[in-house]
Formats: C-alpha cells, sequence, structure tokens
C-alpha cells in the first residue's frame, strides 16, 4: 500500500510541473522555414521543466565551433549555443546545472544526422 501512494506522489508531481520557455505553434513554423530544422530541448529540475528552441548550425558557426572546441570543448559548445538559440527559457544560459545538460543536449544534436559510405 505505501508504494502505491509513493507512486500517487511521484505522478501528481510531474503532472505539477510547469513548463517554462515554451514557444507557440506559428514561431515554431516559421523558424522551421528560416533555419530548416529546429530542435526543441528540454531540461527537467525539481520545480519545472525548462525549454529551449534551437538551430542547426550553418557551416561557418560550425569551423569556427570546431576551431574552438580543439582548444577548449566547453567554450566551443559554448559558442555553439549561444550561435543557434532561438527562444526558450533564458535562465538555462545562466544556471550551472541547467546550462550542464543543455550543453550535453547541443552535443547530442549532431547524431540526429547519419552518413552512409558505400564503395562501388
Amino acid at each position: 500500500m505505501e508504494n502505491k501512494a509513493m507512486e500517487n506522489n511521484k505522478m501528481e508531481n510531474k503532472v505539477k510541473k510547469e513548463y517554462i520557455g515554451v514557444a507557440n505553434e506559428q514561431d515554431i513554423k516559421e523558424w522551421k522555414n528560416r533555419y530548416r530544422k529546429v530542435v526543441q530541448i528540454e531540461i527537467e529540475d525539481d520545480e519545472a521543466v525548462y525549454v529551449a528552441y534551437l538551430h542547426t548550425p550553418d557551416m561557418k558557426t560550425m569551423r569556427a565551433a570546431m576551431d574552438i572546441t580543439k582548444k577548449d570543448e566547453t567554450a566551443g559548445t559554448e559558442m555553439l549555443i549561444k550561435n543557434c538559440w532561438i527562444d526558450g527559457a533564458r535562465v538555462m544560459l545562466e544556471d550551472g546545472l541547467l546550462y550542464i545538460q543543455l550543453a550535453t543536449q547541443v552535443q547530442n544534436m549532431f547524431g540526429s544526422a547519419v552518413g552512409r559510405l558505400k564503395n562501388l
């Protein structure tokens, strides 16, 4: 019985979380037209779910980020976030714990495109 009460309490806590930084559908549609690909990143903590919207980097940004990453990986990721940020909960850029999670997800963004090489 106690496990059931704990389970219900966990479910209630999930339902009550506030989403901060959520964009409307019209903005998202406009961003997709402008940037081609837009990603939504959600970072959850005890009180809320913080949402950020970023576009994939262009080649100029990628080149610069790769050059910076050779010297300082954190600075390279920071540069990508600054240059690809569209909108969202800006607290993610200021709070260290949220920022680390955001940076991790930005790195995951590059796994969405997969290339293949075939010998012919």
